[in-house]
């Protein structure tokens, strides 16, 4: 029987990977080959599962690896965009996200910049001196105010935007649609707040149900337009970014919905909110959460900076995104070395995680994934470029019922290197 995750607090990330010890009982060098793995990962489970480990259990869920078309080690960077570029895919998209309400024309008079130049943050069309004496947003200026300054190739700035009360829509210099609100939520919750903003359902609604989509049936529940599957709404979703969201986006890399949520608006509407990852050759990067109920960081053994997934979107009505803020599916992609036909096989994955675990409670496995993980590189760890190096992964999730804490493992499917991240509901 496969199980549903009720999850109860938010999640950041931790680490705590012990390190190498003398005397293992394990080695990189048992190799599964990736073109099989497809047809005997769950063979390879049952095999894992008929061992004793001294600190692991294992919940009842099986195992979904993709049928994998070629694996490599990729570097990442995100595309950029000038101050133009970003503003004709505004041109472009806000007429179809806001149709009905608002045209291109509107933009004129709505359209801002969020520069790194102090000094366009400080004039403004009334003469007024001095970007305390107005509010956000309209400290900042309209991108028609200044085009003369913003609009050549190297202007550096964070984002042009557009925020009322009733929408919101911002497009980040490097490259991504970041966020879009078109308002319907704010509107059946009374406008709670004096712009629309980044809107998180979960600060507002009721949590109602969480679903693991590889576990959907039949499960329903009425939207603003009448009654909707779950699995269809999650169709719908990676429709929607994968094929008619197309801005500025690499064709390499679709979308990924791990899980749904379910929210009640009132006694007749309900929402569907979802994770949102990014996939390359069918597999998921792994992901974390910006808002809402999986944890609070509390410890890292690994140095390394990741860089996790943090998209989400819902949905009120069965034909649209009313929220949606969108990950990394602007990287420029770089495949590293040579394709990778072998990995470190599941049941050595496993002897890894559990040689690098802590012996003094037994850990239950919750599930375990196979994605990637991207890192900042070595040198870069302030994150002053955004270059990033992603590795296939296994990824074990489980629970110390001994200090009430989740510990994602990881073990690096190419090299054995293990690490881990704590998280807690408390």
């Amino acid at each position: 029987m496969k199980k549903i995750f009720i999850i109860i607090a938010s999640i950041i990330m931790l680490t705590a990977c012990t390190g190498n010890k003398g005397n293992s009982n394990y080695t990189t060098s048992v190799k599964s080959k990736v073109s099989e793995l497809h047809n005997t990962i769950n063979d390879e489970f049952e095999k894992v599962k008929s061992k004793s480990y001294e600190n692991l259990s294992f919940d009842d869920f099986e195992i979904d690896f993709p049928e994998i078309s070629e694996i490599h080690k990729l570097g990442l960077t995100h595309k950029t965009l000038t101050v133009k570029e970003a503003c004709e895919i505004f041109e472009e998209y806000f007429p179809i996200a806001f149709a009905g309400r608002y045209t291109s024309d509107d933009l004129d008079g709505m359209l801002r910049i969020i520069p790194m130049d102090d000094r366009l943050i400080v004039e403004h069309d009334d003469g007024i001196e001095d970007s305390d004496v107005e509010e956000y947003p309209f400290n900042f200026p309209l991108v028609r105010d200044v085009e003369e300054i913003v609009f050549v190739d190297d202007f550096k700035y964070d984002c042009i935007f557009i925020e009322t009360q009733e929408i919101y829509m911002v497009i980040k210099s490097q490259g991504s649609m970041h966020a879009v609100n078109k308002g319907e939520a704010v509107e059946l919750n009374g406008k709670p707040n004096k712009l629309a903003g980044p809107y998180y359902i979960e600060h507002y609604n009721e949590l109602i149900a969480t679903y693991s989509t590889d576990e959907l049936k039949d499960e329903s529940y009425p939207l603003l337009d009448g009654e909707m599957k779950v699995v269809d709404a999650v169709d719908f979703a990676k429709d929607y970014f994968n094929n008619k969201v197309t801005y500025n986006k690499n064709p390499e890399i679709k979308v990924d919905i791990p899980l749904v949520e379910v929210y009640k608006i009132n006694e007749e509407v309900y929402a569907y909110h979802m994770i949102v990852r990014d996939s390359i050759n069918q597999i998921p990067f792994e992901y974390s959460r910006i808002n809402g109920p999986i944890g609070i960081l509390l410890n890292s053994s690994d140095k390394k900076e990741y860089d996790r997934n943090h998209a989400l979107c819902f949905m009120v009505r069965s034909d649209d995104m009313d929220f949606y803020a969108c990950g990394g599916q602007t990287n420029n992609i770089e495949y590293i070395g040579e394709e990778i036909t072998e990995i470190i096989s599941l049941e050595n994955a496993v002897n890894i995680a559990s040689e690098y675990t802590s012996k003094s409670a037994i850990f239950n496995v919750l599930d375990i994934e196979f994605v990637y993980t991207s890192s900042y590189n070595d040198d870069n760890i302030d994150r002053t470029d955004t270059s990033r190096t992603a590795s296939p992964t296994w990824l074990l999730k489980t629970y110390n019922p001994n200090d009430g804490r989740y510990y994602h493992i990881y073990v690096d499917a190419v090299d054995g290197r293990c690490w881990y991240f704590i998280y807690t509901t408390n």
